[in-house]
């Protein structure tokens, strides 16, 4: 989507908004012509709602009051997840710091290597060479490329035993900051992995990439799809549940490493 058919809609744009409301509730108003249907979003503890067209002022302020108290819970939980990740992932130079497989680790910075990253038992080592722009900038490129390969080589370890197992193999992996899924598996047999999964514990990243590789064999999430998932990982409603109360930390942490 272009970002040009994206609008935010200041306050006045649309006669009969109860923009009183919208403020108390900090509500963000986007316009979005190719919209269907009127959709909340949460992100870094602000709740934006996405305007589409043929929608009247009065059903927009009845969808809003319906979901009022959704929106509160929302942003009480976002808030807290914003301050936890805050406290374990840090860009400040001073006191530099990351989540990797569930365990904050303070990260040493060498001045003048090259860039790097070297996972240790109770630190992470990175490379950094200052002289080639803004450090903080620098830390965070760096810290997206090595976190992505930690994430890839321990999911490339996996693979051969859960392939063996399923009789059946993907045609590729890829690791990117998703915003919404922990996994997808394309029509071509691509599996694509939330970046976002090196910050918990190594085991919830094993349970993505089993339920990811069970869609080559089952399209849908049938009982049958969840066998195959059980065949392959059989604590996967433990990892499940654990993955569902961990996404607005995982966003969180995301959005501050990606505004590095």
């Amino acid at each position: 989507m272009r970002a040009s058919a994206l609008m935010v809609v200041e306050p006045g744009d649309m006669a009969g908004l109860d923009h009183a409301q919208f403020e108390r509730l900090q509500l963000r108003l986007r316009s979005n012509p190719r919209a269907r249907r009127l959709r909340l979003s949460v992100r870094q503890a602000q709740v934006e709602l996405m305007i589409a067209p043929g929608f009247s002022a009065a059903s927009i302020n009845a969808f809003v009051d319906q979901h009022r108290h959704w929106i509160i819970r929302q942003q009480q939980t976002q808030k807290g997840e914003l301050g936890r990740a805050e406290a374990a992932l840090s860009l400040d130079l001073d006191a530099p710091r990351v989540p990797i497989w569930g365990v904050s680790l303070p990260i040493r910075l060498i001045a003048g290597a090259p860039p790097s990253l070297q996972l240790g038992a109770d630190a992470v080592e990175i490379g950094l060479d200052a002289r080639r722009g803004n450090a903080q900038k620098a830390l965070g490129r760096i810290l997206r490329a090595g976190l992505g390969q930690l994430l890839r080589e321990r999911m490339q370890k996996q693979l051969p035993a859960l392939q063996q197992r399923l009789g059946d193999r993907c045609s590729a992996l890829r690791i990117r900051p998703l915003r919404s899924l922990w996994g997808s598996l394309s029509a071509r047999g691509a599996i694509s992995l939330n970046l976002g999964l090196v910050f918990l514990p190594a085991a919830l990243a094993d349970y993505v990439l089993a339920h990811e590789l069970a869609h080559l064999r089952q399209h849908n999430h049938s009982p049958a799809f969840w066998r195959e998932v059980a065949s392959l990982y059989p604590q996967w409603q433990i990892a499940r549940a654990r993955l569902r109360s961990e996404h607005a930390y995982v966003q969180a942490l995301l959005d501050r490493l990606n505004g590095a």
